[in-house]
């Protein structure tokens, strides 16, 4: 596999580790999600989604403050103006024209998902196509679905046991952490369904970032992200748009629906046997869903679904 690594100077001085899949006129950035995570999730992207049936040229990177990028010490106040989401959506914009993409797809999981929105929203003139890849538009609304679900999967014993410890702030309770972790398992990554080459050490994550704007989990939100909604302006989105989801994750499919009705120009598609990483752990349906997409967008033939 033809493959590059650069290392990009941004404007405000630091740097940011990116790398490229292959080669094809159509071209795909992908934003991995934390945030705070890294870009390993996307490391064979491009093979894969040949496999699928389709050659794009895809590029991903990690972002300010992950993993092979730079790290600034985000405790000192001089750094906390980086810490926006206006600035990560500029950093897109900034990394787009340092890659010289233009008439581009953009793609992002996650947390990516939020910054592919509000980047839809505010460069799309760029965008040739758009892949929100588990991701809602609402996030008070996903934390209080997020805290139904350990219902509904651990009982309302096990999940008033976890809401206790939260309270208290002892996420290092032993029985919190396997609660914690049979949640993951089921609605995050199902490491059983991946392969061994596709699961990554754990430690690579920021957690700085994420506890700066999640909170503690996945579970749960604590953090700058509080409040945080696209739900207004989807409406103004004319961008082709193909929103995943996995069948049972931490992203509601109600809402996601609910999304593809707001937007003028969507479809969604669902990964049946996929958690939240359903890249990973059904790349069976999330590959040949992203193929179709990037296809019919690139043949005049996408229609919007309702």
């Amino acid at each position: 596999m033809d493959t590059q690594t650069t290392l990009l100077s941004l404007a405000n001085g630091f740097h940011l580790y990116t790398r490229r899949e292959g080669h094809s006129e159509v071209k795909l950035l992908c934003l991995h999600g934390g945030p705070g995570g890294t870009s390993e999730q996307y490391e064979g992207y491009q093979r894969k989604l040949e496999k699928a049936g389709f050659n794009a040229e895809v590029y991903y990177y990690d972002q300010l403050g992950s993993f092979h990028s730079d790290q600034p010490d985000f405790t000192k106040e001089e750094n906390k103006a980086l810490l926006t989401i206006e600035r990560f959506v500029d950093e897109v914009e900034e990394v787009r024209q340092r890659l010289g993409l233009e008439e581009f797809y953009l793609l992002g999981h996650s947390w990516g998902g939020l910054l592919t929105q509000e980047y839809m929203r505010k460069y799309p003139e760029h965008l040739k196509g758009a892949i929100v890849y588990s991701m809602v538009d609402d996030i008070d609304a996903y934390a209080a679905y997020n805290d139904h679900l350990r219902d509904v999967y651990l009982g309302p014993e096990k999940a008033d046991y976890m809401r206790r410890q939260e309270a208290k702030g002892k996420y290092d309770d032993p029985k919190y952490k396997k609660y914690l972790e049979a949640m993951n398992d089921r609605y995050v990554l199902r490491k059983d369904q991946v392969a061994k080459e596709d699961l990554r050490p754990a430690g690579h994550q920021n957690t700085y970032i994420y506890n700066y704007y999640q909170g503690h989990n996945e579970f749960l939100i604590t953090g700058a992200l509080k409040g945080w909604k696209s739900t207004d302006y989807l409406a103004e989105l004319y961008t082709p748009t193909l929103l995943l989801v996995g069948e049972d994750e931490t992203m509601s499919l109600a809402a996601v629906e609910k999304m593809n009705r707001r937007l003028p120009n969507s479809r969604v598609r669902v990964c049946p046997e996929g958690g939240h990483s359903h890249a990973l752990d059904d790349p069976e349906h999330h590959f040949p869903a992203v193929a179709q997409f990037l296809e019919d967008v690139e043949n005049g033939t996408f229609k919007n679904e309702e």
